[in-house]
């Protein structure tokens, strides 16, 4: 690792710290340093059980933890059944189990679905062609039932390890946001305009996509929502409304006027946004959630193209509490554009590649889409004594006088794009230390079916000591949040404690609460080898990139014949299928500047299905 990013020369590099979203798991290693991923994660894994899976080289590894065996498990679930909640509450929920609760999760990249398009037609992509949080959001990670004496309810669940493969200690912080009140209880008036780009590019299976999945939204809309749909191409088309949403009575002459649009002429994406912006920012009766939907392959040809321009001028609407999501379809589709418009808008953002992945985006995402339950939520991190903060991925923070590691919101996004040789790990600006009031962690909590990942680091204390450590504090979790519902705001804090962790005179340990824990180490690696080897590929080492594929491949078979997770065979495949792509075309060193997703591959637009996402 160099300078904190993973470097493409080696296989090596240092566990992260995941926030589970909203589970947030907080990964972290000694000192930041590179550790065998293959060998250091796998070890973490395998020596769950007191006296089980020792390192025969070390002596033996003590650990403590807790967790069922499972069955198979579909994408999008976590692998575990069973395990305990803080305080010995039992069982885990998905997001949507409504009898225990729903789930919360924040806005920005939803999925990796454009990057796995482009490896399913036999590319190359490029490690800007994802997120990171794209990734990690794709997952499920199942919770235990939301406290009913509280509105939202925050679980802290927790690994430390260390062996002789990995000198460091790793620890682990795994926080998750969920709500034990049902979704009705969250839901108020809604606007929403949807915007269709018909120009030339979206002509033949990306505006039919567009259109399927419309339909389905159209089905499941919520009655009295304020309702708007305008397409665009070289000039902007209002199609229906705006009006209050009647089920009974507008579902089909809605449906026939998405049916007649047509493609045509050129992209005026500025005019397309800017005309929703104003359609639910000018209506007569104000609603209390106001959401414009994009759908577009992010390819702006006519007026103002310029992204930056076009960030600049959604800036305004969404200071008025606006929200814009975005779908993309295509395989020339802008990943900069549509993911940073999502994440100044506070929305979320989707890449759409066939028929039923449009659908399932417009019907199991749908309550994401319109439905937000709190703002402006605040995490600031109280550490432990020799804990020391490193980086959140997604986020920038800062540490304040008090020593609090304040999480001051999502990494603004670059403009005109992120450069791949952004350091995503140095030291943030401290220079607001003295600023009053601290700004929104996340400025929106959404209702959603699923709870992703995301990603930060931390430093474990370089001496923990030999024996049984009791109640050992590595956190304290302050959070607070206003319900969009009523406005009120509420304040918590929440310990993060390893119960009681033995340290054999080696030094070696393993403690994880659950299996939740141990998927998201794999999950987390899956996704750190994705980008590391795409960055090594297009920098001429294809030696050194399938070799970082190797070491995640190995450790998602050995971690895997253990919890059975269909998601992580899902992730394994996608690094398998991008190893076969890098060695039918190795890259040289002086081709490193040229891309896959710079020139058009003569594969069809439209290969497989997101539903088999990991």
């Amino acid at each position: 690792m160099k300078n904190g990013r993973l470097d493409g020369r080696s296989s090596v590099w240092a566990f992260g710290v995941a926030l589970v979203a909203v589970g947030i798991v907080l990964v972290g290693s000694g000192c930041g340093g590179a550790s065998d991923t293959g060998s250091a994660a796998g070890s973490a894994n395998e020596s769950k059980n007191l006296g089980a899976g020792t390192d025969a080289s070390s002596g033996g590894v003590f650990s403590q933890g807790t967790g069922a065996d499972g069955g198979a498990m579909s994408p999008y679930d976590s692998a575990t059944a069973g395990d305990p909640g803080p305080g010995g509450s039992g069982g885990v929920i998905g997001a949507m189990d409504e009898d225990n609760g729903i789930g919360l999760k924040p806005g920005g990249a939803q999925d990796i679905n454009f990057f796995r398009l482009l490896v399913q037609k036999g590319d190359v992509p490029k490690s800007k062609d994802m997120t990171m949080e794209g990734w990690l959001n794709e997952h499920d990670t199942k919770l235990p039932p939301a406290d009913p004496a509280k509105v939202i309810t925050l679980h802290a669940h927790t690994g430390m390890l260390k062996t002789s493969a990995m000198p460091e200690p790793t620890v682990i912080v795994q926080l998750g946001l969920n709500a034990a009140k049902n979704l009705a209880s969250f839901q108020d008036t809604v606007g929403v305009a949807v915007v269709i780009d018909r120009s030339g590019s979206m002509a033949g299976s990306k505006l039919e996509m567009v259109k399927a999945g419309l339909k389905e939204l159209v089905a499941n809309l919520p009655d009295k929502t304020q309702f708007t749909l305008l397409s665009f191409s070289n000039d902007v088309k209002t199609e229906w409304g705006p009006k209050s949403f009647d089920k009974a009575a507008d579902v089909e002459p809605l449906t026939k006027v998405i049916a007649a649009i047509q493609s045509d002429a050129g992209t005026n994406f500025y005019a397309g946004l800017e005309a929703g912006l104003q359609a639910v920012a000018q209506t007569e009766v104000k609603p209390k959630f106001r959401r414009v939907v994009m759908l577009s392959d992010g390819q702006p040809t006519v007026g103002t193209t310029q992204e930056s321009l076009i960030l600049a001028m959604a800036k305004p609407y969404v200071a008025q509490d606006i929200s814009i999501s975005t779908v993309g379809v295509g395989s020339d589709y802008s990943t900069s554009l549509m993911v940073n418009l999502a994440q100044i808008g506070n929305g979320t953002a989707h890449f759409v590649n066939d028929f039923e992945n449009a659908k399932t985006v417009f019907v199991e995402d749908l309550e994401t889409m319109l439905t937000p339950v709190a703002s402006n939520l605040t995490l600031a991190f109280e550490l432990g004594e020799g804990f020391g903060f490193e980086t959140l991925y997604g986020f920038d923070w800062v540490i304040g006088k008090d020593g609090l590691v304040q999480i001051t919101g999502p990494k603004k996004p670059e403009e005109p794009a992120p450069t791949t040789g952004e350091d995503a790990t140095s030291a943030p600006d401290t220079s607001s230390e003295d600023a009053g009031v601290a700004p929104p962690s996340i400025p929106k909590l959404f209702a959603s079916k699923k709870n992703g990942l995301l990603i930060a680091r931390l430093k474990a204390p370089k001496d923990m000591g030999v024996g049984n450590l009791l109640n050992l504090l590595v956190a304290k979790v302050h959070y607070g949040y206003d319900l969009d519902k009523d406005g009120s705001h509420h304040d918590d804090v929440a310990p993060v404690i390893v119960d009681s962790l033995m340290i054999g005179a080696d030094g070696n340990l393993s403690y994880f609460t659950g299996d939740i824990v141990r998927r998201a180490f794999v999950v987390l690696e899956q996704g750190l080898a994705m980008i590391a080897s795409t960055e090594a590929y297009w920098g001429g080492q294809t030696g050194a990139a399938t070799g970082i594929l190797d070491a995640a491949i190995e450790l998602t078979e050995k971690e895997n014949a253990t919890l059975q997770d269909g998601a992580l065979d899902a992730g394994q495949s996608l690094l398998e299928m991008l190893k076969a792509n890098m060695l039918k075309v190795p890259v040289a060193p002086n081709d490193a500047d040229a891309g896959s997703t710079d020139t058009k591959s003569n594969a069809p637009e439209v290969v497989g299905s997101g539903a088999d996402a990991a």
